[in-house]
């Protein structure tokens, strides 16, 4: 789900991390490892056989995570990395994540179900006295694989939005440290307060912003903005405590199930960034683009109404 060459930015002395779960509201010290690992997440069937076709973790995601060392090594010496390796890493990081395929899947599954609501109930036949009403308790699943599909549309499709981005290399200033999460690459926009207003799982819209912590210590942040063509400053940006702040909160906040960090961050602060996380849900989905925008409140309904039900 999230390679362990990333994770192991983020561990502690001991090589372990500290993860906590939202959903199951737990930390844990993990081993990169063992964390935010899913079996068979990418596998496809194959001659009838479940979970058979293992080609798109083997052969395409390990060609690239094979490289990560090297980008964060060019980064951290202030050099221009291999920006086209770096975007696809990035656009990889972003669309391999739970925020993006269980949104995906969510999302189509209520769409269907919405579909269904609309269909006149004198078209659906009246159940037989006695018996349930089946129509009305209907619950929509849907293919995990569906969502495989999505992610190489979205890779092939919308990678040159990257390219007219504006990236800032930030430095975490002495004893401050970037939080990542099983989400790390967030598109977002901000109100004049500041706060987080808007959270895109794939596509940007004009002037959005963009947040990718690299390691504990350095982190990729930009804007999108169409037509404005392609800028990469390597040059160190130390942010201030606030900045930190706004970038864990929005690492916190738009974590799908996991946050990954340090094993002070979480003690200090996680009380406080939790009153500013929202708990994300699909607030809009566009069947003709397959774009869909999370927005502050529960998933809970719509994990209900889908018989969401991935393989573990």
């Amino acid at each position: 789900m999230i390679p362990r060459v990333y994770l192991e930015n983020f561990s502690e002395d001991d090589g372990r991390l500290t993860v906590y779960s939202k959903r199951r509201e737990k930390t844990l010290r993990p081993k990169p490892k063992d964390a935010l690992i899913r079996a068979y997440y990418y596998s496809q069937p194959e001659g009838g056989i479940e979970n058979a076709q293992h080609a798109i973790e083997t052969d395409f995601l390990g060609g690239i995570e094979t490289n990560y060392p090297e980008l964060i090594e060019q980064i951290s010496s202030r050099r221009l990395p291999d920006l086209e390796l770096l975007y696809l890493t990035m656009y990889m990081m972003r669309s391999r994540s739970p925020a993006f395929r269980e949104a995906f899947e969510l999302g189509l599954a209520d769409k269907v179900n919405r579909i269904r609501l609309r269909i006149p109930k004198s078209e659906i036949p009246t159940p037989p006295v006695s018996m349930p009403d089946l129509w009305e308790n209907l619950k929509v699943s849907i293919d995990p694989h569906r969502s495989l599909i999505a992610m190489a549309y979205y890779v092939e499709n919308y990678l040159d939005v990257l390219f007219e981005s504006r990236f800032q290399v930030a430095y975490a200033p002495r004893g401050q440290e970037f939080l990542t999460s099983d989400n790390p690459v967030v598109w977002y926009d901000v109100a004049r307060n500041g706060e987080v207003k808007t959270v895109y799982p794939n596509l940007p819209n004009q002037s959005t912003r963009v947040v990718f912590p690299l390691t504990k210590k350095i982190a990729l942040v930009g804007r999108y903005r169409q037509g404005m063509g392609n800028s990469f400053d390597s040059r160190a940006k130390v942010l201030t405590k606030n900045g930190i702040r706004q970038i864990n909160e929005i690492q916190l906040a738009c974590a799908w199930d996991e946050i990954v960090g340090n094993i002070r961050l979480p003690k200090i602060s996680f009380n406080r960034f939790s009153k500013v996380a929202p708990k994300l849900h699909i607030a809009h989905y566009n069947s003709d683009s397959g774009a869909f925008v999370l927005s502050g409140t529960s998933l809970g309904p719509l994990r209900e109404k889908a018989k969401f039900s991935r393989k573990k």
